[in-house]
């Protein structure tokens, strides 16, 4: 039996030979260029190893990407006022973990015990 031909991959070939034969031209005269929506701003954020596998597999199970979760977690925050406080506890934890290191290095480099 003979196979037929795919018609949208036959499509999708033509224009990727297309695209790649003139990658380097200019654009035509005229061409103008916006962004998709609003978002324009990158945000970075640092998470541990745990909080990012956690962002990571409730984004799994929500079938969306790990920045579209996190993006809609803020933008919910901030138009909820549903901000979580952060216990003092937590904060004296990020502190000493974050000091624990410096200390290490401050002993090793004064030879002090």
């Amino acid at each position: 039996m003979a196979e037929h031909p795919d018609p949208i991959a036959e499509l999708v070939a033509e224009h990727t030979a297309e695209a790649e034969a003139t990658r380097d031209d200019p654009y035509p005269e005229g061409t103008t260029f916006s962004r998709r929506g609003t978002r324009n701003a990158p945000v970075s954020v640092r998470l541990s190893d745990g909080e990012r596998h956690a962002l990571e597999e409730a984004a799994q199970a929500r079938g969306v990407g790990v920045s579209t979760l996190a993006r809609e977690l803020i933008t919910h925050g901030l138009a909820t006022g549903d901000v979580p406080a952060v216990p003092v506890e937590l904060l004296r934890k990020v502190v000493a973990e974050a000091v624990a290191p410096l200390k290490e290095e401050i002993t090793r480099l004064t030879g002090a015990a």
